[in-house]
């Protein structure tokens, strides 16, 4: 399988910023939007969908910053995720998302077998309330155990066998409730949120998380669904009737009236509450959290105040895998322009470098004493920064990539000035054409003597 190879394989690094992410978010939304339940949902709901992509937008983006030290820790986030450990993650992640799908199909094939209630009562209830929900798609009303409601298929919504006995207000306030459910497609997001806490099962608060998440659902849609009674008390009276009445427990994976905790949901109509989205706190509180996870994971410590070494330039060539260890060795790196300019302002900044961090021996080759080479290939812009450094070929592959990209992303030029009569001294000359220079490292491994 591809996605298993060395070269697409995730790394620790996309491991650590996933757990940090979700470790930031979930305690976020412990405290963010407390009297905004809808924000509160749309902001997990955003979370959920970032710490999908953002890992792996980062892998393929190739971010990162360099942090020069004199003492550098040999930091492990790059080395791939072992393939035996990435294999049992996905294997039960597979499991657990399949038994949820599986799950819901059944539950859907069940709500698709109970009787249609067809009563006056019903349907003149059904239609005045998605006018004003507006609510455009047909809503079949169902008879069975718990009120729940779904939209995979036909949009249905399930009330108690017992709805006889209710009063004109019970049964507004549970199909006003369950219709906010159908509007907002919530059964849906529900199993979306549920996959993704399936898919990192190896982080557990996400199942808090998860629960806070139905929480805030089922606060939200009471706030939209008591704004369709002149009185609220009116809507929490037919909520407590319900759950006096309802004995019955909701079906697995759709939004029930019964889901959260009567207390708690009373005790809200008490407090001041805010029934407006508010946007922008939630897209900055995003953002704060995002920057600072990215700025975390993506540090590459470098050595301070090294220079490499220069040496001819030569063809990347195999060379034995390993040196005899058995004697005290120490790794050394040296470096040459592979193809040097020989005109313009890129071969003045070539010539000399202004700072040009020497690249960290990967602590696993020296231990199994690997040495190799890296072709590297980048541009240098008009004020010596290096951009886009890429990988051309390397022997062994995966091995010391990192460590000679790395080196790269914090390498220094001088820059080109020049000057034109009228101009404000110090503007940069941007160059004709852009010039890719590739630059061959030799990781090679020394007998102490």
């Amino acid at each position: 399988m591809e996605f298993l190879t060395n070269d697409s394989m995730l790394s620790v690094r996309e491991g650590v910023t996933v757990m940090l992410l979700t470790g930031l978010l979930t305690l976020a939304s412990t405290t963010a939007f407390p009297r905004n339940a809808a924000t509160r949902q749309i902001f997990m709901l955003l979370a959920v969908m970032v710490t999908v992509l953002l890992p792996l937008l980062l892998r393929l983006g190739d971010v990162g910053w360099a942090l020069a030290m004199r003492n550098p820790p040999v930091l492990i986030l790059d080395v791939p995720l072992p393939r035996g450990l990435l294999v049992v993650w996905l294997s039960i992640a597979a499991l657990l998302t399949g038994r949820q799908l599986i799950r819901h199909v059944l539950v859907s094939r069940r709500v698709a077998a109970l009787p249609i209630i067809a009563e006056r009562r019903i349907a003149t209830l059904m239609r005045q309330l998605k006018e004003r929900l507006g609510v455009d798609r047909d809503v079949v009303v169902r008879k069975g155990l718990a009120p729940c409601s779904t939209t995979v298929g036909p949009a249905t919504i399930v009330i108690p066998s017992g709805y006889r006995d209710w009063s004109e207000n019970t049964l507004r306030a549970v199909l006003a409730h369950e219709l906010v459910h159908v509007r907002r497609k919530d059964d849906r997001w529900m199993l979306c949120v549920r996959l993704v806490v399936d898919v990192y099962w190896w982080m557990p608060w996400l199942r808090w998380f998860y629960a806070r998440y139905l929480d805030a659902m089922e606060e939200s849609c009471d706030d939209r669904a008591s704004q369709l009674f002149t009185h609220e008390v009116g809507y929490l009276d037919g909520v407590i009737e319900v759950a006096r009445r309802s004995l019955a427990r909701p079906l697995p994976g759709l939004p029930s009236l019964d889901q959260h905790h009567l207390v708690t949901r009373i005790g809200r109509f008490g407090a001041v509450r805010d029934l407006q989205l508010d946007t922008p706190k939630l897209y900055w509180l995003m953002l704060v959290l995002i920057f600072v996870v990215v700025l975390i994971t993506s540090v590459h410590p470098v050595q301070l105040g090294l220079r490499s070494t220069a040496a001819t330039p030569v063809q990347v060539a195999d060379l034995p895998g390993a040196l005899d260890t058995d004697l005290a060795v120490y790794g050394e790196v040296s470096s040459s322009i592979a193809n040097p300019p020989t005109r313009g302002g890129i071969a003045a900044q070539l010539r000399t470098v202004g700072y040009e961090p020497t690249p960290i021996y990967p602590g696993k080759a020296l231990r199994k004493g690997i040495q190799g080479d890296v072709l590297i290939e980048y541009s240098v812009t008009a004020d010596g920064g290096v951009v886009r450094p890429h990988v051309v070929t390397s022997h062994p592959p995966g091995v010391f990539d990192d460590a000679a990209v790395q080196a790269m992303h914090s390498t220094r030029y001088p820059p080109i000035y020049k000057i034109r009569p009228g101009q404000v001294p110090g503007l940069y000359e941007p160059p004709a054409e852009q010039v890719r220079i590739r630059k061959h490292f030799r990781f090679r491994l020394r007998n102490y003597r």
